[in-house]
């Protein structure tokens, strides 16, 4: 789901729905967040709490537990959205 808000990101910029100001903005303020997730063996997890980024255990609401795991899958589509913002604003091409 984060790569797909990085990609509709770049764009809503492109179609003008978004100023390219605030296209940087939100790839930039997405990236930083992403940079804090905690990873396992570089790939990320599945689910994170949206409030602190930290690994879901238990599912908001019900408490039922929730057991980490890798998509390889997913994690592809975080890529191409981080390659996409990447293309799009070169300053994030370091991070």
């Amino acid at each position: 789901n984060i790569g797909c808000g990085l990609w509709s990101t770049v764009a809503a910029a492109g179609l003008g729905v978004i100023s390219e100001a605030a296209m940087i903005r939100s790839l930039t303020r997405t990236v930083a967040a992403v940079e804090k997730l905690e990873r396992h063996h570089g790939f990320w997890l599945n689910w994170y709490d949206a409030h602190n980024g930290s690994v879901l255990t238990q599912w908001p609401g019900t408490g039922d537990p929730v057991r980490p795991f890798l998509s390889s899958v997913d994690n592809a589509w975080l890529v191409t959205g981080l390659r996409i913002a990447a293309d799009a604003a070169p300053a994030l091409r370091t991070r």
